[in-house]
């Protein structure tokens, strides 16, 4: 087949035998036969790069490496091998070595926008937000159709506290996108985190996707609380018609909430046994009712609760260390408090609600 077609169409072929020696072949077949194949067409960076995919997906990763580098010799802009070296190098776990030869590949390929991604994602997930924001505005400059990049950079600039800029970049990706209801979400968390309330719900009140509209309406209920006060807050939350017993819990969860900052503690505490009538081995209804035990000092409540948490969920840090703060602020019995709440440090060392 190779033999018989255009070499502009040997990148298309290839995935298409790539996919199917996977598939159907054995590992021994599959790499035998891309082998042989590299030897008909020494000099083409497609069927090298073949080899590679088919190496790595067996986890042959030496082989995989010689072959995307051959890939590499005969094509040196191949976007697709780039990227593969690149993804390599993260599989083996040699992230500064991944990220050296990423950077060289972009001094002279800057153009490669595919590269770029994987880099700048990279960054993201390793939490160097300076470097991925520096990526992504690369991206941004050489690609005004991405809408990845306004993305990323909205919300990395979010998380700096640049909230006029994430603005910006957010509302672009709209423009790009208009059914992007997770930038509407973002930009009305910007709103509230502005105290621009009527802005944030107009932003939370405007998502339509079914994915996000629990949580918009969520994040809609904490702005009412804010703007209207607790019982308007409670009169929204009624509203919504939770699909699963997750959105359930979260919904009741939220009441509790309220209802507690209201001072409405025994409105709450018939609230969430009401719940766990339905759901007894609730974790997060246990704990919220083992904090309302905590408000009222009741010690022997709250360590009922907490320890049904323990039996179900064994190390479960926040019960752990509620548990043990509560036992050193209320009882004598230091010792095990010191025991639990140094059981919880471990899990979480540096916590500072821990230490």
């Amino acid at each position: 087949v190779l033999s018989l077609t255009d070499t502009s169409k040997h990148g298309t072929i290839l995935e298409q035998i790539s996919s199917t020696l996977v598939r159907y072949a054995s590992e021994e077949e599959s790499m035998a036969l891309i082998k042989q194949l590299e030897q008909d067409f020494p000099e083409s960076a497609e069927v090298a790069l073949a080899r590679a995919r088919i190496a790595s997906n067996y986890k042959q990763y030496t082989i995989a490496e010689e072959a995307v580098d051959h890939a590499l010799a005969l094509d040196p802009g191949s976007s697709d091998a780039a990227v593969l070296k690149f993804t390599l190098l993260l599989l083996q776990k040699k992230k500064q070595e991944a990220e050296a030869f990423a950077q060289a590949h972009l001094k002279i390929n800057s153009d490669d926008t595919a590269l770029r991604t994987s880099l700048a994602r990279h960054y993201l997930e390793g939490n160097k937000l300076k470097a991925a924001d520096r990526e992504y505005s690369i991206i941004y400059e050489q690609d005004e159709t991405s809408i990845i990049a306004p993305m990323a950079l909205g919300l990395i600039r979010m998380d700096a506290g640049e909230m006029n800029e994430a603005s910006g970049f957010l509302e672009r990706v709209l423009e790009l996108q208009p059914n992007n209801d997770m930038a509407r979400i973002y930009l009305g968390d910007i709103a509230n985190q502005q105290k621009r309330l009527d802005d944030a719900a107009q932003w939370y009140r405007a998502v339509t996707d079914s994915e996000q509209l629990f949580n918009a309406r969520l994040r809609l209920v904490n702005v009412i609380r804010k703007k209207d006060g607790a019982d308007a807050a409670l009169r929204e939350l009624e509203g919504i018609h939770p699909e699963t017993p997750t959105q359930q819990t979260d919904i009741i969860l939220l009441q509790n909430e309220i209802l507690i900052e209201s001072d409405r503690v025994e409105e709450a505490l018939e609230l969430i046994n009401s719940a766990l009538e339905d759901s007894p081995e609730g974790i997060d209804l246990l704990y919220a009712r083992a904090m309302i035990a905590a408000r009222r000092e009741d010690v022997a409540a709250l360590e009922k609760d907490l320890l049904r948490i323990l039996d179900l969920k064994p190390g479960h840090t926040q019960s752990l260390n509620a548990l043990g703060f509560t036992l050193a602020d209320l009882t004598e019995r230091y010792d095990e408090a010191y025991s639990l709440i140094s059981a919880a440090l471990k899990q979480k060392p540096g916590d500072p609600f821990i230490l």
